[in-house]
């Protein structure tokens, strides 16, 4: 899938399932509201494909790389960004200057594939006002090749699933014609999914064996000892 598009708002429960609803369709909390579908496919509609302008990856000699690993959310999600869509990818775009100046030619993004923040959605015990536990680094994948759809600004607002690709694109774009390098931080070894007793969101549901390394009896192995 090249979007999955459920929740638009990051960290935000689904209408009418405020936390703590018991037993919504008898599973967890977040699940439902957290559910994704993938929506019609982009260029449908009529919409438009993303226009490049001809741009193609720096490939810089990795010598010569000045790497800054950033996190999408948090790197422009605090007013002091100045920003006017912070924590999203036009928010990110926003900064880029900064970074030049910096002297960085190359971002490592951490994971902006498609995850679930509300995975361990829970309160803090003991915090007053309430605050609560949300997956930020997003190493739980649900689609390898969806963007994090609640890093995007254009959906936020109410924009079709097109928009999100085009925000992400737009931002690529924007890092190349500023001599910057994308790197994307990508986990293979665990997924949104857990071991073999965990939720059927995406690549279970397609085929188990071919994507998850099978004990005989069922069971995942497990060498890398996170998931």
């Amino acid at each position: 899938a090249k979007v999955i598009l459920g929740r638009r708002q990051y960290g935000v429960l689904g209408p009418d399932l405020a936390w703590g609803t018991p037993d919504v369709l008898g599973l967890s909390n977040t699940w439902p509201q957290s559910a994704c579908a993938v929506p019609p496919a982009l260029g449908a509609s009529g919409a438009e494909e993303f226009n490049w302008e001809g741009d193609v990856p720096l490939r810089l000699p990795m010598e010569q790389l000045v790497i800054y690993e950033m996190h999408v959310r948090g790197f422009t999600q605090h007013a002091s960004s100045g920003v006017k869509a912070p924590g999203t990818y036009a928010g990110l775009a926003e900064r880029l200057d900064y970074l030049v100046a910096l002297g960085i030619n190359a971002v490592e993004l951490l994971p902006v594939q498609e995850f679930n923040e509300l995975e361990y959605y829970a309160q803090i015990p003991g915090s007053d006002p309430p605050e609560f536990r949300f997956n930020f680094w997003g190493y739980s994948t649900v689609g390898f090749f969806a963007p994090m759809s609640r890093y995007s600004a254009s959906l936020a607002a109410g924009g079709p699933p097109q928009s999100l690709a085009d925000e992400f694109k737009a931002l690529v774009k924007e890092c190349h014609k500023r001599g910057i390098e994308v790197i994307l931080d990508v986990v293979f070894n665990h997924t949104a999914e857990g071991n073999d007793k965990g939720l059927t969101l995406s690549f279970r549901g397609l085929d188990n064996r071919m994507y998850y390394m099978l004990a005989p009896g069922g069971e995942y192995y497990n060498y890398s000892g996170c998931g």
